[in-house]
């Protein structure tokens, strides 16, 4: 398994090192990390609406109560 996390690791440095960096590009990033932050909090509000319970970990990373 952690040879694919390097692998996958290493694939991502090696598109940043070559990446043409401009204000549109970094605008685009900024977007997906939004849209990302918001599946998470889609599912955090599944989980709690199915009266399940995060793990200690999950709580203590996503600073859940």
């Amino acid at each position: 398994m952690l040879g694919g996390l390097r692998g996958s690791a290493d694939a991502v440095r090696a598109t940043l090192a070559s990446a043409s960096w401009s204000a549109a590009i970094e605008e685009l990033l900024l977007d997906l990390v939004e849209h990302e932050a918001q599946h998470q909090a889609q599912l955090i509000r599944c989980v709690y609406g199915l009266r399940y319970e995060f793990q200690d970990s999950w709580k203590r990373r996503c600073v859940l109560g």
